[in-house]
């Protein structure tokens, strides 16, 4: 086990507000039953991963952690170099490391939206391993406010944000997502002051999928006309959560 030692400034600013939005949701502290970390390779959950590992004592201890790593099959990387990362990380931080390979649609049909496919499969995996009577208490997913962003933006493009306008939960049924303040630059930040490896998936790079044209292109443009449009669209968020609240 490695010791404990004191996080780079980005960290201990990450840190601080995994916790003030665990207690924002009055959720029980520290966490006494195994987890998983989903974990992809990718910058957003090998950060999550590191900091709860290494500097989320208050939180959870190490030993109940485990990271979970999918192979969706799409890419030979997938189930090579990102998962040997994967499994690298987990060894060098001390906790377990699980690895399950996703079957992929035969169906022609299916396959048109292999995200999604992937998606209910995840879930359904995580219905399986985590809850009462479970191996595992929940999963950790490193969704964070840039995702937040994108999604209440993609519903107000499709029409949806009337029907769906929190963004996404801190906690759907058995998965929690503690990154929810935490911004995608300050997630680059920790990785390069951390010193933690990580693997960029090349469909992100690409701007035939909607939400990549969203990512690289018209997100960065909304932010240097409108440098406050991210923290608007978080306001909204929270607003929102603030009167379903108050409603219950």
């Amino acid at each position: 086990m490695i010791p404990y030692s004191k996080p780079s400034a980005v960290g201990g600013t990450i840190i601080r507000r995994v916790m003030a939005l665990l207690k924002e949701n009055n959720f029980p502290l520290p966490m006494k039953k195994p987890i998983l970390i989903a974990t992809s390779g990718g910058v957003d959950s090998m950060v999550l991963a590191h900091l709860l590992s290494k500097y989320g004592r208050r939180i959870i201890s190490p030993e109940l952690i485990t990271l979970l790593h999918f192979d969706h099959q799409w890419r030979k990387e997938s189930g090579t170099i990102e998962k040997k990362a994967v499994q690298k990380l987990a060894k060098e931080l001390g906790v377990g490391f699980v690895s399950v390979k996703l079957k992929t649609p035969r169906q022609k049909s299916l396959s048109k939206n292999l995200e999604e496919d992937a998606r209910l499969k995840r879930n359904e995996y995580y219905s399986n391993q985590t809850g009462n009577g479970k191996k595992f208490a929940l999963v950790l997913t490193a969704h964070h406010a840039d995702d937040v962003v994108e999604t209440l933006v993609w519903r107000f493009f499709r029409g949806e944000l009337f029907d769906q306008n929190e963004g996404i939960l801190f906690q759907d049924n058995n998965v929690l997502r503690p990154f929810l303040k935490v911004t995608k630059e300050e997630l680059y930040e920790y990785a390069r002051a951390e010193k933690v490896p990580f693997h960029e998936d090349p469909t992100n790079s690409t701007t035939g999928q909607m939400r990549a044209f969203f990512r690289r292109e018209l997100k960065p443009l909304l932010l240097k006309q409108f440098p406050g449009f991210r923290n608007s669209v978080l306001r909204y968020a929270a607003l929102r959560k603030s009167i379903r609240k108050k409603s219950e």
